[in-house]
């Protein structure tokens, strides 16, 4: 009888198999290991002041508001329509009224 190496060729593969499992479960480990070390060092304190000077921006006061005319337009004093002054000041009176009237027209 011949030997053609089947045999041998098998044993390679099934080894080779073997072996990549292995390394696949150590390489799991080693993720599993890194990423708990990881939780274990987070600080709630420093990360949350390290946040802050990142981005104190967002959390100050904004710039006072300063009217600028359009365009270099002479403008010495601001006026407004009256019928959209009341409109708006009824509006912030009674948040509610336009949102009760536009459910009542839906149902």
């Amino acid at each position: 009888m011949m030997d053609f190496g089947f045999h041998s060729t098998l044993s390679r593969a099934g080894m080779m198999q073997i072996s990549a499992d292995s390394n696949m479960l150590q390489s799991r480990q080693a993720y599993i290991d890194v990423v708990n070390r990881r939780l274990q060092e987070l600080d709630q304190r420093s990360d949350k002041q390290a946040f802050l000077e990142a981005s104190g921006q967002l959390f100050l006061q904004p710039q006072l508001f300063e009217f600028q005319p359009h365009r270099g337009d002479d403008v010495s004093c601001l006026s407004e329509d009256l019928a959209v002054s009341y409109e708006v000041h009824r509006m912030h009176r009674e948040p509610t009224l336009p949102l009760a009237t536009a459910t009542t027209i839906i149902v």
